[in-house]
């Protein structure tokens, strides 16, 4: 029997039907400054990899957009998505064994070769645990922006990340690294968190802009610390620090915001608000 993963937060964080999603994504898209992109694409060509929020569309959409506009129309082979798991608890990276996502705009295949040659390199790493996606929403938000800004097929790579220490993440990142290197693929990286939690407003953008400036320097060893510690917080803390250890094992360290907001901003209540962040690394 062929396993789809089926769409777990659709009619909840965004539209439940095609023409509705797409609408709606092509607004965010729409309302995103056309300068800034154009000028920044023509600097650093393709990306290497999105940092993207993910709540309820209304909530964190527009943000999301920036980075989504930043990759319009080009072509990918793989995109590998890592996000944090909010409902299931475990150690290390989790894989899917669904042969593909389904979202409202069709279905996305799995890359299950990707998935082996991950179990292959470290099977303390990697495993299969598709329990960990069947309630997850934070790389399913990314999908239908994913599947309106690329241009042609593409297969995905979905890992959420549990606990882990500082030398798993050091392993992680050295993994991702080694099948980079190996498949001659075109391959975005798409990181999936939202920070600061239910702060007022004030706090919760001060908390959010430490968290950047860690961010801007790849400066592991202060997010690492400051998050555990209280001083930043972000639900994907894990996926971002594989992010920058994986992107410094390759000599991507560029890293550009595109975009900062916070729910208050759409809400209006700004006594318990949750930050939202867009940016690129190259």
């Amino acid at each position: 029997m062929r396993e789809v993963r089926r769409p777990a937060v659709a009619n909840i964080f965004y539209p439940g039907d095609k023409i509705n999603l797409k609408a709606m994504v092509n607004e965010f898209l729409a309302e995103v400054d056309e300068r800034l992109i154009q000028d920044l694409a023509q600097k650093i060509g393709l990306p290497f990899a999105l940092i993207s929020p993910h709540a309820g569309y209304v909530y964190s959409g527009q943000v999301a957009a920036y980075g989504y506009k930043l990759i319009e129309h080009t072509n990918w082979d793989v995109v590998v998505l890592l996000g944090p798991s909010h409902y299931v608890h475990f150690e290390g990276g989790a894989l899917s064994s669904a042969v593909a996502f389904q979202t409202p705009l069709g279905e996305i295949e799995v890359d299950q070769d990707y998935n082996a040659a991950l179990i292959e390199e470290d099977p303390h790493l990697f495993s299969y645990l598709s329990s960990a996606h069947e309630r997850e929403h934070c790389l399913e938000t990314q999908l239908p922006f994913l599947q309106d800004v690329i241009e042609g097929e593409f297969r995905m790579v979905p890992i959420l990340l549990g606990s882990l220490s500082r030398q798993t993440v050091l392993d992680i990142a050295k993994t991702l690294v080694t099948l980079y290197r190996r498949r001659n693929e075109r391959v975005l990286f798409v990181i999936s968190t939202d920070l600061s939690h239910y702060h007022p407003a004030k706090e919760a953008e001060e908390m959010d802009r430490r968290l950047i400036r860690h961010l801007l320097a790849m400066d592991t060893e202060a997010l690492m610390r400051d998050a555990l510690s209280g001083v930043i917080e972000a639900c994907g803390i894990f996926p971002l620090l594989v992010m920058c250890e994986l992107a410094k094992q390759l000599g991507r360290t560029q890293v550009k915001e595109l975009c900062y907001r916070h729910s208050g901003e759409v809400s209006g209540d700004t006594r318990q608000v949750v930050g939202y962040l867009s940016a690129v690394v190259w």
